[in-house]
């Protein structure tokens, strides 16, 4: 595969797992936001929570386009 040969050398420094978003935008969290559970999101189907549990682990700020 080409992508087995690539080189952590050729990524910037700063490079993070998710892109940021520019300030005042991205996800944010709620002031009074509870911790997570594995229930957060329990009454959606399946493809619908996993959206929602991976947009929720999301850093705030981080860029949801």
């Amino acid at each position: 595969m080409a992508d087995a040969k690539l080189s952590a050398a050729f990524l910037p420094a700063h490079a993070s797992s998710h892109p940021m978003s520019n300030p005042g935008y991205g996800k944010r969290s709620a002031p009074d936001q509870r911790p997570h559970t594995a229930h957060d999101f329990a009454h959606l189907p399946p493809r619908e929570a996993a959206i929602a549990a991976y947009i929720d682990r999301l850093p705030d700020g981080a860029d949801i386009s």
